[in-house]
């Protein structure tokens, strides 16, 4: 569960899939992870593939909601349960992020 999130987090910085941001919402969600070997994972795989990681904002372009909010119908699709406003997923998920990473 720890390799799979921090997965999602590298790619949430490379990419802005709405996919990536509901499935690191609802493994936080799940609380299955271990935050610190997550992070840990997280940094090498950055590393592996070039990325200098700064900050969360990395994560949230100002643009973001913008870019995902036409995408939210396929979501729908994609998941079996129906998935929170994206507003709300996306300040829980950047809120877990937050009290994660210092």
């Amino acid at each position: 569960m720890d390799n799979i999130l921090a997965e999602k987090l590298r790619s949430l910085i490379e990419r802005t899939k709405i996919r990536d941001y509901y499935d690191a919402w609802r493994l936080f969600e799940m609380e299955a992870a271990d935050t610190g070997a997550v992070m840990e994972t997280f940094f090498e795989k950055c590393k592996g593939k070039g990325i200098e990681f700064r900050s969360v904002d990395q994560f949230f372009r100002d643009d973001l909601m913008e870019i995902l909010e036409p995408h939210l119908d396929e979501l729908t699709r994609m998941t079996d349960e129906s998935p929170p406003p994206l507003p709300v997923m996306i300040n829980e998920l950047r809120a877990r992020l937050e009290a994660m990473i210092p």
